[in-house]
């Protein structure tokens, strides 16, 4: 059977499932609406598709060779040989996880499972997680750096000192936040 792609009406999110071509689509995974079959060109689902054009035995660091090395030495020191694979720095939980480094689409599968992520595209898994998936805009900074950057600010401007702490302590959380993430 093929595999086809399909886009959510109501929240956007695109997935594949295997059908027969007169079968009626799935709800969507992430909220159970109604999805319409988008037309593309059929493709397969191997780890050779999904590799492709993907630099294995991290030659993908060629343009940040110390960041490459890097890598595969934290790779090497927790017992993971990287020859043959590919670095996805999105199933990383910190720079070089020796986990991020798959040979396939089973690696992939296997982490994001471990893990609780939610995958979707050429791998598919749900989040155990109940409830919606979290805002990627709330992104909390932590105390003890907010904290460090106002002493800096203050430092450098004196008369900050004098402003309400809580107002001072919002607007130095918000310089902090990454540009994706700011409202």
């Amino acid at each position: 059977m093929p595999l086809y792609e399909y886009e959510c009406t109501a929240c956007g999110t695109i997935f594949q499932e295997i059908s027969r071509f007169d079968a009626e689509p799935s709800p969507c995974p992430l909220c159970n609406s109604e999805a319409m079959r988008v037309f593309s060109i059929p493709h397969l689902r191997t780890d050779s598709t999904f590799l492709a054009g993907m630099s294995t035995n991290g030659s993908q660091f060629e343009a940040r060779p110390e960041q490459g090395d890097y890598y595969k030495k934290v790779a090497e020191a927790h017992g993971q040989d990287t020859k043959g694979k590919v670095y996805l720095s999105g199933l990383a939980e910190f720079p070089g996880d020796p986990e991020a480094w798959v040979s396939g689409r089973g690696d992939v599968q296997r982490v994001a499972e471990a893990r609780g992520y939610n995958v979707q595209g050429a791998v598919n898994v749900k989040s155990p997680r109940e409830g919606p998936a979290p805002d990627p805009k709330a992104v909390d900074i932590a105390d003890d750096l907010v904290a460090r950057r106002m002493q800096q600010k203050i430092t450098e401007n004196p008369e900050l000192a004098q402003r309400p702490a809580e107002e001072l302590r919002a607007q130095v959380k918000q310089s902090m936040k990454p540009v994706w993430a700011k409202e």
